[in-house]
C-alpha cells in the first residue's frame, strides 16, 4: 500500500522512522508463501483451490464450480474481442515455444578422441547414482 509522507507535517520523523521499520516483502518469503500453498493444493486438491478463491478472490465456488462448460468458453470467447483474443493466442503461443526449449534434449557425438558421449533426456524407471572415479564418471544403476 503507498504512504505519502510530508516532510512538513509535524508527524513525519515518526511515520518515516515507522516507514523504515516495517518488514519487506523478499524474494525467500514470497517463495515460501507459494510452496505452501503448491504443497497446499497437491495435499488437499479442490479443496484447497476452493477455499483459496474464496479467501484471494472473494468468490464461492463449489467442485463443479472449477470447471467451466464447453458452452461457458465459447460464449467468453465469444465476447472478448479480436484484438485481446489475438493477444492471448500470441502470449500462449510464446510460453509454449519457451516452455518447449526447457525440455531436455537426447544428443549424441563422438569427440576428436573418439569417445562418443551423449545425454538421454527421459526418466528412469529406477534412478541410479553417479560417482567420481578418477577422470571420468562411473554411472550405476540398478
Amino acid at each position: 500500500m503507498p504512504v505519502t509522507l510530508d516532510a512538513a507535517d509535524p508527524g513525519f520523523e515518526t511515520a518515516f522512522a515507522a516507514l523504515l521499520a516495517a518488514k519487506r516483502v523478499t524474494d525467500e518469503d514470497v517463495d515460501a508463501a507459494v510452496a505452501g500453498k503448491l504443497e497446499d493444493v497437491c495435499a488437499r486438491g479442490d479443496a484447497a483451490l476452493i477455499d483459496y478463491t474464496r479467501r484471494f478472490d472473494r468468490v464461492e465456488l463449489d467442485a463443479a464450480g472449477l470447471r467451466l462448460s464447453d458452452d461457458e468458453i465459447d460464449a467468453a470467447a465469444a465476447a472478448c474481442p479480436a484484438e485481446t483474443r489475438a493477444a492471448l493466442q500470441a502470449a500462449a503461443e510464446r510460453i509454449a515455444a519457451y516452455h518447449e526449449r526447457l525440455l531436455p534434449r537426447d544428443f549424441r557425438y563422438t569427440d576428436d578422441a573418439g569417445v562418443t558421449l551423449g545425454r538421454a533426456g527421459r526418466r528412469w524407471a529406477r534412478p541410479g547414482f553417479t560417482c567420481r572415479a578418477g577422470r571420468r564418471p562411473i554411472q550405476a544403476r540398478s
